[in-house]
């Protein structure tokens, strides 16, 4: 019930964060995809870090059932990727993106990473 209700939570700060016309949905577990028509990297990388700060700003509250309410800060880690430049399908598009959030997680967590950012990366080892 903890899980549900802090899901819930982070799904209304997200919904609030963006703008009427981008989409919102939860794709599992915690995972979030948010689907930002008509961006730039520089665009949607100032959303998700939009995003990353309210939630991380937020104090939640649940109630556990045992010990009464308790109280949570949340940390999220954004991946971004675009289409049709890193991906040309559906599912390279989510595989893209979710790639970019393990880079989050891994260089820290509480991080906004893009695709364009891995490619650059990997060209200055080569």
């Amino acid at each position: 019930m903890v899980g549900t209700q802090l899901l819930k939570d982070v799904a209304r700060i997200i919904k609030d964060t963006v703008r009427d016309e981008d989409l919102c949905y939860r794709y599992g577990g915690d995972e979030f995809v948010l689907i930002i028509p008509l961006s730039t990297y520089k665009e949607a990388k100032v959303v998700g870090a939009r995003v990353l700060k309210n939630i991380k700003e937020e104090t939640f509250f649940v109630n556990d059932g045992i010990n009464g309410s308790c109280e949570f800060k949340l940390s999220v880690s954004v991946g971004i990727a675009s289409f049709p430049h890193d991906a040309k399908t559906k599912t390279e598009i989510i595989n893209m993106a979710d790639k970019m959030m393990y880079k989050a997680k891994q260089s820290g967590r509480g991080k906004v990473c893009h695709a364009g950012e891995l490619f650059s990366d990997e060209e200055l080892t080569q």
